[in-house]
């Protein structure tokens, strides 16, 4: 009983979310930015965690001014394993003034909710003038410019129209070529594009044959599986994963008639890929082999059922 209440204790505190800000103190509609961190254990579960929908607000009365891409790294456990930690950070204000809670946000993994921690905010408002009085209007203040800040303040605006004017003959270029390649491709008939498994069945196997990863160059190996298998995602289910963080592909997929276990060996293969890409983990020659024969597999298990021609198989 002591053995698995602790081997519990063990297996939450290796699944962690976490809420920190770079500064709790600043002025009535100040900014600063804040850091959502998901910790996993992949020992543990290999699933992702479901993060909250940010958009234009947090709860609280948080304006998001901003927000960067995920970003997907490695964190030491206390045993010396390995976790997954996938960061998130997001320019904030507010137009409260005193003391401004930032509510704890919800994570679900494995169907179980896990919140972040509370912030606290000291946010001081503007000094007041006399009460009843109308402030005066401020005294205007002659500058006078030297001809060196001049051309600091003119320089930009002339760069910006040289800009345009160089954008402009570019489009022009653009619109030419355009026409004539139209021209040249008139009369030539449309090839039909082949299907998405197909030409993501061609790929992968190219790549499982070069097997890069042997020249010693497993980030190029796992890069290609991933490109390869969002491509067909996109092309196959018409979901935007060329555009999408592996979090964000694993909540779409919710939505495709797949079966989940095949959801989960999607995001299980993209989420090996990111940490190779983004976080500097090589990997061994069985995960490289596994990973591209696994892209295969699941291209073979997902295509479509009708298709039976030759340049299918």
């Amino acid at each position: 009983m002591l053995f698995a209440a602790a081997l519990w204790t063990a297996s939450a505190q290796a699944q962690q979310v976490e809420l920190r800000a770079d500064t709790t103190a600043l002025k009535l509609g100040g900014q600063t930015w804040i850091h959502l961190q998901t910790v996993r254990d992949p020992a543990q579960t290999a699933s992702a965690f479901e993060w909250p929908v940010l958009k234009d607000t947090l709860p609280g009365g948080w304006e998001i001014l901003e927000m960067r891409p995920a970003d997907t790294s490695l964190v030491p456990l206390d045993d010396g394993r390995d976790a997954i930690a996938i960061t998130r950070s997001l320019r904030v204000t507010t137009w409260d003034s005193g003391l401004v809670r930032m509510p704890a946000l919800p994570f679900v993994l494995d169907g179980d909710t896990l919140l972040s921690n509370p912030v606290l905010f000291a946010v001081a408002s503007p000094a007041l003038g006399d009460e009843g009085q109308i402030a005066n209007f401020h005294d205007i203040v002659e500058v006078d410019w030297t001809l060196a800040e001049r051309l600091r303040r003119i320089i930009p605006w002339i760069l910006a129209a040289l800009a345009l004017a160089g954008l402009a003959w570019a489009a022009m270029r653009w619109w030419k070529n355009r026409e004539r390649q139209a021209d040249r491709t008139a009369s030539e008939p449309e090839k039909p594009r082949e299907p998405a498994h197909v030409i993501a069945l061609r790929t992968l196997r190219e790549i499982q044959e070069r097997a890069v990863w042997k020249q010693g160059n497993p980030k190029g190996h796992q890069s290609a599986i991933s490109l390869a298998l969002r491509t067909y995602l996109e092309d196959r289910f018409d979901v935007p994963a060329l555009e999408q963080t592996t979090g964000d592909i694993a909540r779409t997929l919710r939505s495709v008639a797949i079966d989940p276990d095949l959801r989960r060996q999607f995001v299980e293969v993209l989420e090996l890929a990111d940490l190779v890409k983004f976080a500097k983990y090589r990997g061994d020659a069985a995960e490289h082999e596994r990973a591209v024969r696994r892209a295969i597999e699941l291209v073979e298990r997902t295509r479509p059922v009708a298709d039976e021609s030759p340049s299918a198989s």
